[in-house]
């Protein structure tokens, strides 16, 4: 699966872009970490219940790369 995909960004980087003439584009580096966030919420029958929800937003991977690179930046 992952090749799969690989082989198709892969594909879409040598497509290059409408408005550009650049071609020095990197391979996307796999991160090898998954983020989540947990939290509690009382039900309506007043049982706490938990909850996990996956980030796939590309702004926490940007942060977690500026961490990882400075740990002294946050």
């Amino acid at each position: 699966m992952f090749l799969v995909k690989l082989s198709y960004l892969l594909a879409q980087e040598q497509q290059g872009e409408l408005f550009s003439q650049k071609n020095d584009l990197k391979p996307l580096e796999k991160l090898g970490h998954r983020f989540y966030y947990h939290y509690s919420c009382q039900t309506a029958t007043g049982e706490i219940k938990g909850y996990q929800h996956k980030i796939v937003d590309w702004e926490a991977v940007a942060l977690y790369r500026k961490l990882k690179k400075n740990p002294d930046f946050y």
